[in-house]
C-alpha cells in the first residue's frame, strides 16, 4: 500500500492541498460578490495577499534554518506576493480615483 493510500505524509499533504483549494475557491465566489466595487475587490485581495507573504516570512523566520534553499525560496515567495499586492493596491487607488 502506498503512503498516498495509506494516510502517510504524501495522502495527508494531498489531503490538505484539497482543503487549501477549497479555500481558495470560496474565497473567488466571495470576491466575485464584489464585482461592482473593484477598489474594495482589488483592496482586499491586497491585503490577502500582504498577509501570505508575512505569513511566508514569519515561517521561514521561525521553522526554517536561516539562509537555507528553503528560508531563500519562501522569501522569493513572499517578495512576490508583496509586488502582486502593490499592483492590486495601485489598482484600487485607480478605481477609486474613477468612481470618485
Amino acid at each position: 500500500m502506498s503512503a498516498t493510500s495509506d494516510g502517510g505524509p504524501d495522502g495527508v499533504e494531498e489531503l490538505y492541498r484539497q482543503l487549501a483549494s477549497h479555500r481558495a475557491e470560496q474565497a473567488h465566489t466571495a470576491l466575485s460578490g464584489m464585482l461592482g466595487h473593484p477598489e474594495r475587490l482589488f483592496a482586499q485581495s491586497a491585503n490577502a495577499l500582504e498577509g501570505a507573504a508575512g505569513v511566508l516570512r514569519h515561517a521561514a523566520a521561525t521553522y526554517v534554518q536561516p539562509d537555507s534553499p528553503a528560508a531563500r525560496e519562501m522569501e522569493a515567495h513572499a517578495v512576490g506576493l508583496v509586488n502582486v499586492a502593490s499592483r492590486f493596491e495601485a489598482a484600487a487607488d485607480l478605481a477609486r480615483q474613477e468612481l470618485g
